[in-house]
């Protein structure tokens, strides 16, 4: 039983790095373009945005399909939990690429590896808090709500 939860969360966890990982390189290569148009921290902010809605559709679909909440719960709490992750990865990214790197190396790397740490810094504990809290399975056979019927 034990060696089958492991091997369920290593899976899970990996199609949540795999799923994660796809949409932060979403993110990190829309600040490019974005960065042409607007200032470094505002295009942190808006691909930051980019990269989440892609990775609550991939992660509810891939991931945690097992999730019977209504859709429109599941983003506000997938939106709740983006926007402690968005404090860590402005933060980090603001602060290795407008603050510290800089001063070791051109100004467009530094903010391209700054950015791309600050994407990276709150995988594990996104992983934990989509799991237990955006996309929690019904605690309770029979009396989970229901899921909601989506019209193409």
């Amino acid at each position: 039983m034990i060696d089958r939860q492991r091997s369920l969360l290593s899976s899970q966890l990996f199609l949540f790095l795999l799923v994660g990982g796809s949409a932060a390189a979403v993110q990190w290569l829309a600040r490019f373009p974005l960065n042409l148009i607007m200032p470094y921290a505002a295009a942190v902010v808006v691909a930051y945005g980019i990269g989440m809605f892609i990775a609550f559709e991939l992660n509810r679909r891939y991931v945690f399909p097992a999730g019977a909440d209504a859709r429109h719960r599941q983003f506000v709490r997938f939106f709740l939990v983006n926007i402690l992750s968005f404090a860590i990865v402005w933060v980090v990214s603001v602060g290795l690429g407008s603050v510290l790197l800089p001063h070791f190396m051109a100004p467009v790397l530094a903010e391209a590896l700054g950015h791309g740490v600050g994407v990276l810094s709150p995988a594990l504990a996104s992983y934990f808090l989509h799991k237990h809290f955006t996309f929690r399975a019904p605690a309770v056979e029979g009396l989970a709500p229901q899921p909601e019927h989506e019209t193409e």
